[in-house]
């Protein structure tokens, strides 16, 4: 088994141990191959689903980002039309200074002593009545005047003030936005990069299998029994149960699709659960044509039963029989194990016809 195989298995044996589920499922759902492309799959459509919700939360902080644009553009345009107004009143101010020259600055300074200078300056009655009524109307005038001044300037400096504050508001909004599209730029390029882990695993993790397919089936052509059989020509009561758990964790299954090849991948025997040790024993009487250890098997036992028919056990811990050995229905051939491709303590079991493994349930009641 590859390096990255170890590490996908170590991956899927690590989640259920911290969901606690690994110690009560172990014996219960325990077979051969699928849970590593499970897994595998599992994680691709995770990583793809994140990699999608941050593609959209980045679309959403981009149309923020262009509102906000919008709205900044706006304040700055409404703080140049205060600006512009600002400057106006200063303009009119300036103006009516120069106009009212010393006279209004004079009655600024002296208040109502410039009042008895208008009024005494009369050379008739008529004159000092007429000036009385001048200089209280030209008093209210500049007084008027210097208010309507004073109160536009005031305005402008709020109107100023607060679209200046709106205006860094918007500003630090645009900031925290920017930040927030950095932080979810980093984390998308990191889910990439996980994401071409998974897709380098998948595409390591499909070409272990299909070596160990490739193993497995040469080790079957090659030590399995040879001749034309068919079912109909295996005698009623043939076989006996090889481990004393009747616990089908994985049926015989020629159609079933691998999820991360999409490719056909069968399940050439019954995987059934069992402790770690417990005996194995020849389901039929014959001779051992193979007892060693393939990639895909583990330490695998086959045992030719003449006229075409053979059995194999295979994820053995250990193995009790030789290639050669004359074996009696019943005799302990080896012990129940996880060897090769196996996620816990189960016997892969087969039953083949000419080299060919069908279902071995139909053989027991």
């Amino acid at each position: 088994m590859n390096k990255k195989m170890v590490r996908i298995i170590a991956i899927t044996i690590a989640a259920l141990l911290v969901l606690g589920l690994l110690g009560p499922l172990a014996y219960t759902f325990v077979f051969a191959v699928p849970t590593d492309s499970n897994s595998l799959g599992e994680q691709k459509k995770i990583t793809l689903e994140d990699v999608s919700r941050i593609e959209q939360e980045l679309n959403a902080a981009e149309e923020k980002v262009r509102e906000l644009n919008e709205k900044i553009f706006q304040s700055a345009e409404a703080l140049e039309d205060i600006d512009k107004k600002m400057s106006a009143a200063q303009e009119l101010e300036k103006k009516y200074n120069e106009e009212s020259g010393k006279r209004f600055r004079v009655m600024c300074e002296k208040g109502m002593m410039s009042y008895l200078d208008i009024i005494f300056s009369a050379e008739s009655l008529t004159d000092f009545t007429d000036r009385i009524v001048i200089a209280k109307e030209l008093a209210e005038y500049d007084r008027d005047i210097m208010n309507a001044i004073k109160s536009v300037n005031d305005e402008i400096a709020g109107q100023k003030t607060s679209a200046e504050e709106l205006l860094s508001e918007q500003q630090n909004a645009m900031a925290e936005i920017e930040s927030t599209k950095t932080e979810l730029e980093n984390k998308k390029a990191e889910l990439k990069t996980v994401l071409a882990q998974l897709e380098d695993d998948e595409k390591a993790y499909i070409q272990y299998v299909e070596d160990k397919n490739r193993a497995e089936t040469e080790l079957r052509n090659q030590y399995s029994a040879d001749g034309v059989v068919s079912v109909n020509d295996v005698e009623t009561g043939m076989f006996i149960w090889p481990v004393n758990s009747h616990n089908i964790t994985s049926e015989f299954s020629p159609n079933r699709v691998n999820p991360v090849s999409g490719k056909v991948l069968p399940h050439t025997g019954a995987d059934i659960a069992a402790n770690n040790g417990d005996p194995i024993i020849a389901a039929a009487s014959g001779t051992v044509s193979f007892a060693g250890v393939n990639s895909g098997y583990g330490n695998c036992v086959i045992i030719n039963h003449g006229d075409g028919i053979s059995t194999l056990y295979a994820h053995m811990s250990s193995i009790s029989v030789s290639k050669g050995d004359s074996v009696v229905q019943g005799d302990m051939i080896g012990r129940v194990g996880s060897t090769g491709n196996s996620t816990g303590p189960h016997l892969h079991f087969e039953i083949m016809l000419g080299g060919t493994p069908v279902d071995p349930m139909q053989f027991f009641n």
